[in-house]
């Protein structure tokens, strides 16, 4: 039942005065009150019914619209039973608070009037229920049979709106036709930025989107959200029966049918083997082991977001992309950001890449992403990523020794070195790193470490005599710089 009903009940002659353009809210339930401020009585929706045995002083009618507005009165009725007529006080309150009002006749009875709105409102839930059984059924169907494509169709039948899924970081999982205009990426980003902010005992949430109010639920039934739902009407304001559809639908969009439609659109978007030109490999792993192939195709997914296609095989990536090499690497690293901002706080993610400008160099770009991937998890940070470009050669060559050569060079070649400053509590060691990161230059590592030229030789003669090596030798000095990065 809508406001816009309330002059066609038979008899009454209700007449509207204010709000005309509101009369679309919905009526929930009826009032009754004289009450100057009946706020903590009002649950939302209520036709409120008065005669104004409230009015006392000049700012009642202002004090009373407001309570109204407050909590969230869908209208109200006022009869002129005390007053003998709408004092104008009122009508410029409700006016000025959006609060439509109605005129009764003095002969109006309330207690008729309530009875006759609360026959309507039995007799409209009666047949929501009827609908809603019957929407509920063919959802559960359509879940069953379709996906997270089935459940977004009946959502936006049920509601005449576009409805997406969003996963816990705005990429947009599925959704229903128009739904790709209606929440392009920055406004499904921004959407679950909110709605993370919030929690789930914050949600349902309203937001404006393309000058309507869209609902934001999250997905599933408990726990942290693994995605959201996202149509783009105003549940709130919307009949009850499509609400608890809209509800039962984010109920049902589990993380095992996310991964799955995830799944299903990586292999269709790209095929095995991503054709003939450019990709991107990607090695990645969850918490240091390689996820199983439902977790892994969220990860991929959020990693190539705003990519061209993909293609996942065992926690490696293989995608497409459009444009230059270094944008498609900035864009995976702006999703590997957010991907962290949403895991939970006990899991990291671990991330390697490298490009393959032709078919021929996949092979050898998908071990790069690999090698990239095992240094990146000894590093900070929920999600860690590396490419090639972010490490010098160095490094490179000394993540790819097996750990036992790395130990025993590294103890090798400067346990001397480290065992003298322990003893003696010296800085031999860093005096050696500043020195080559000097390129051996005397003057620029004595300003670097703030100290004499001389001190400088006497330091750098120590460090000859504990590790039997010249730092005049261009091979010693490349083995002692290699042995303090393995």
């Amino acid at each position: 039942m809508r406001l816009s009903d309330v002059p066609d009940l038979g008899g009454f002659g209700l007449r509207p005065v204010t709000g005309l353009g509101l009369m679309d809210r919905r009526i929930d339930w009826v009032y009754t009150t004289d009450l100057i401020d009946p706020r903590r009585y009002l649950a939302g929706g209520e036709l409120v019914l008065t005669s104004g045995g409230w009015y006392r002083h000049p700012e009642d009618p202002d004090r009373f619209v407001r309570s109204l507005a407050r909590g969230r009165a869908a209208g109200l009725v006022a009869g002129d039973v005390v007053h003998g007529h709408l004092p104008e006080p009122l009508i410029d309150a409700c006016d000025r608070h959006r609060l439509p009002l109605f005129a009764a006749p003095a002969h109006v009875s309330y207690g008729q009037l309530t009875r006759v709105i609360i026959e309507r409102l039995s007799d409209d839930r009666a047949r929501s229920l009827a609908d809603l059984v019957q929407a509920q059924r063919g959802l559960a169907l359509a879940a069953v049979g379709y996906g997270l494509a089935g459940i977004t169709a009946q959502v936006a039948a049920a509601t005449g709106r576009p409805c997406a899924v969003l996963s816990p970081t705005g990429r947009r999982v599925l959704g229903s036709p128009g739904a790709a205009e209606a929440y392009d990426r920055d406004t499904a980003h921004a959407l679950a930025a909110t709605a993370r902010g919030r929690g789930r005992h914050g949600l349902p949430l309203y937001r404006p989107v393309d000058g309507r109010v869209a609902t934001i639920l999250p997905t599933g039934t408990h726990g942290t959200p693994a995605g959201y739902l996202v149509c783009g009407t105003d549940l709130l304001d919307g009949p009850e029966n499509v609400r608890a559809l809209v509800d039962l639908a984010a109920a049902l969009c589990t993380p095992e049918m996310t991964s799955a439609s995830a799944s299903a659109s990586a292999s269709a978007s790209i095929g095995d083997d991503a054709g003939d030109g450019p990709v991107l490999m990607l090695s990645y792993a969850v918490d240091g082991d390689r996820p199983d192939s439902a977790h892994a195709f969220d990860i991929a997914a959020e990693l190539c977001d705003g990519l061209g296609g993909y293609h996942e095989s065992g926690g490696t990536v293989c995608a497409a992309f459009d444009g230059d090499a270094d944008t498609a690497l900035r864009t995976v690293r702006a999703n590997a950001e957010l991907l962290g901002s949403c895991l939970p706080d006990d899991t990291r993610c671990a991330v390697g890449m490298a490009v393959a400008p032709t078919r021929e160099d996949r092979e050898r770009a998908a071990r790069e992403a690999g090698t990239l991937r095992g240094m990146a998890a000894d590093r900070p940070g929920a999600v860690s990523v590396l490419d090639g470009a972010s490490l010098d050669p160095v490094r490179l060559l000394c993540a790819s020794m097996p750990d036992e050569m790395r130990t025993l060079l590294h103890e090798h070649t400067l346990g001397p070195l480290l065992a003298y400053d322990r003893r003696n509590g010296t800085g031999l060691v860093e005096t050696l790193r500043a020195f080559l990161e000097c390129d051996a230059s005397w003057q620029r590592c004595a300003e670097r470490l703030h100290l004499h030229v001389n001190t400088l030789h006497y330091r750098i003669s120590r460090i000859e005599q504990l590790t039997g090596r010249s730092l005049r030798s261009l091979e010693d000095r490349v083995q002692l710089y290699l042995a303090l990065h393995a």
